[in-house]
This record gives C-alpha cells, sequence and structure tokens, in this order.
C-alpha cells in the first residue's frame, strides 16, 4: 500500500511539474481560460507526452476546470492534424 501511494505521488509530482511548465511558458490566467488557450495548453502537454501517463486525462482536466470528455477532444483534435 506504501508503495502505491508513493509511485502515485511520484506519478502527480511528474504531471505537476509537466503542467507548470507548461503554464509558465504560456502564463494563462488558469481561473478564465477561453478555449483556444485551453487547446494551446493541451496540444503543449500533449507534444510533452504527458498523455502517455495515466490518470493524466483527469489531472489535466482538474487543472483547466473543465471535464474529461473536453480534453479528450482536444487530443482529437490534435491526432487529426
Amino acid at each position: 500500500l506504501l508503495y502505491t501511494i508513493y509511485k502515485l505521488t511520484i506519478k502527480e509530482n511528474f504531471m505537476e511539474k509537466i503542467f507548470q511548465e507548461v503554464n509558465l511558458k504560456f502564463n494563462y490566467p488558469l481561473e478564465r481560460l477561453t478555449k483556444q488557450e485551453r487547446e494551446k495548453i493541451v496540444k503543449a502537454l500533449y507534444e510533452k507526452g504527458i498523455f502517455n501517463l495515466k490518470e493524466a486525462i483527469n489531472f489535466v482536466a482538474k487543472k483547466l476546470s473543465c471535464s474529461p470528455t473536453t480534453i479528450y477532444r482536444y487530443i482529437g483534435k490534435i491526432e487529426k492534424k
């Protein structure tokens, strides 16, 4: 159990680090993002490979104050291009 909690913490810290790097790059106010800003952030996170991690969709959705479905839709758009 302790190992599982430890693994989760490492993964969450890693996702947080990637998210903060991207957020610093754009410097958008997270509490009032436009759709276009959200899409740019998701694209940058996608390019960094964050969505290869389990739970990244939910993590990013919470950070961007939107639903996991929205994140999946943005990823779908990225992959079509």
